[in-house]
């Protein structure tokens, strides 16, 4: 049995046998024909209504996918204790040292700048930031990304005068892993944004907001990571995509691609030269609640504008 079920037929009150596994209707869009087909050897499934966010020619839905639309999705708990995963191919540095281990001038000098980056000492704890002190990635604080409760992978983000504003470690599975704020479990919104000291920032820390926090950890969105995001897909009336100003260009296109699949996408504009952590919670969270709805016509002339 998965998360509940035997089998992803179970979910359907009526289906028919095909040659590859069934067909029914689609619980994603208003289908009445049983439009919807399974192909069971696959682990995949599509639409054959146009419009619907299942539908063949855009994206389909895989086991994960249609298993957490019916609610039988993985929870993301936040862990108690730094534990590495088995399975990762980055190891957090031998120097990382989580706040409380550190010495209290460092500790007291790293926690007033989160805090003035708009960091709550709630997201501190559950995020289990840590700080370098020397070794290779002295003069960052460390993100550790978590999945299942163990380290997975981690970013770092410049304190100290360090040349790279972000470290991203080399990693094999980069393109699957996602920064994912824990407070929401529902969301209404789901706000892609690209740092995990993006999404930190942007996390009020208390699970008040309705909005679930995704950072990309880049510019890019990779379909692993899609397929993890849309996990969400039943709540969320849109996806906003705030990227910092250097990438509007990757925003627009990343808008066009989830307008495909999502009922309705959003874009955040920043001023050039600022991000989410330069201008704080409050003022972040004011630009990204006034982001517009993605039209193909006037983003393409914007993007033509700030070339």
């Amino acid at each position: 049995m998965k998360n509940g079920r035997d089998d992803i037929r179970d979910y359907f009150e009526t289906s028919i046998d095909t040659r590859e596994g069934f067909r029914a209707n689609c619980p994603r869009c208003d289908d009445h024909e049983k439009k919807f087909y399974w192909n069971t050897e696959k682990g995949a499934g599509c639409c054959f209504h146009a419009g619907c966010p299942w539908f063949y020619q855009t994206s389909g839905v895989y086991e994960a996918r249609l298993r957490a639309f019916f609610g039988d999705r993985p929870k993301y708990t936040a862990p108690k204790r730094i534990v590495a995963s088995d399975t990762a191919d980055v190891s957090l540095p031998d120097e990382f040292l989580t706040l409380p281990e550190l010495d209290e001038a460092t500790f007291t000098e790293v926690y007033y700048y989160l805090k003035s980056r708009g960091i709550t000492q709630r997201a501190m704890e559950t995020a289990m930031l840590g700080y370098c002190k020397k070794g290779e990635h002295w003069g960052y604080v460390i993100i550790p990304v978590f999945a299942n409760g163990e380290v997975v992978y981690w970013q770092g983000r410049r304190f100290k005068h360090r040349q790279q504003k972000f470290y991203n470690p080399k990693s094999s599975r980069k393109a699957e892993i996602l920064y994912e704020m824990a407070s929401v479990t529902d969301p209404e919104s789901i706000l892609l944004v690209e740092s995990a000291f993006n999404a930190l920032t942007l996390d009020d820390g208390q699970g008040k907001s309705s909005t679930k926090i995704f950072a990309l950890l880049g510019s890019t969105l990779s379909e692993e990571q899609l397929s993890k995001i849309l996990m969400y897909e039943r709540y969320a009336k849109d996806i906003i995509v705030a990227l910092d100003p250097d990438a509007w260009k990757k925003a627009v296109d990343m808008a066009k691609r989830l307008s495909g699949i999502v009922p309705a996408v959003r874009l955040a504009q920043f001023q050039p030269h600022t991000d989410i952590n330069l201008i704080g919670r409050e003022n972040a969270w004011g630009r990204i609640n006034r982001a517009l709805l993605y039209e193909p016509k006037r983003h393409v002339e914007m993007t033509m504008l700030r070339s």
